[in-house]
């Protein structure tokens, strides 16, 4: 006599099934739907498009950056930009804010040669001494690395009030 499950045991399994569908829908699909709805409707006034037709939108092989010009229709005013930059599977989110008492930014971002530049002014300036500079993969990017006698000097407007702030590994 072969043993089968009976209607009653079938049942009560396929409703336990089903329950447990449910509670994996609503514990984690939901919340992803639930935060796309918000990013969209926090979005939906951007009104923007990538600027490919005037050549700015491009790769930088010696810079080894991609350059992106954007349009934007809205007439509200723009307190930042985040960029996601998804390469290789990966997701890269760069955020950049709007500050007009920004007046000097060093990156030291370049990875080569010994010449840096600073973004406000677009300015560029030497490292210091001659020889060649030292470069290293930093916590985001590239990193330069000052072994004590290594510096960059930059003439700043010095009747202001500064902060300085930096990413340091020491060693």
């Amino acid at each position: 006599m072969k043993k089968a499950i009976s209607t009653l045991v079938a049942t009560v399994l396929l409703i336990l099934i089903v329950i447990a569908l449910i509670a994996i829908i609503w514990g984690a699909v939901l919340p992803m739907i639930t935060r796309s709805t918000e990013i969209g409707q926090a979005c939906s006034d951007a009104r923007i498009s990538i600027n490919t037709i005037s050549g700015y939108s491009c790769y930088s092989e010696n810079a080894k950056t991609t350059m992106v010009m954007i349009d934007r229709a809205s007439e509200k005013e723009l307190a930042g930009l985040q960029i996601s930059l998804r390469e290789g599977g990966k997701r890269t989110a760069y955020i950049i804010r709007k500050d007009s008492s920004l007046v000097f930014l060093v990156e030291f971002e370049e990875g080569s040669g010994n010449i840096i530049r600073e973004y406000i002014s677009d300015a560029q300036y030497p490292v210091s001494p001659a020889t060649p500079a030292v470069w290293s993969i930093g916590r985001l990017g590239n990193s330069l690395v000052f072994d004590g006698t290594t510096f960059v000097s930059a003439q700043l407007d010095s009747s202001k009030e500064i902060t300085i702030e930096t990413w340091v590994k020491p060693e």
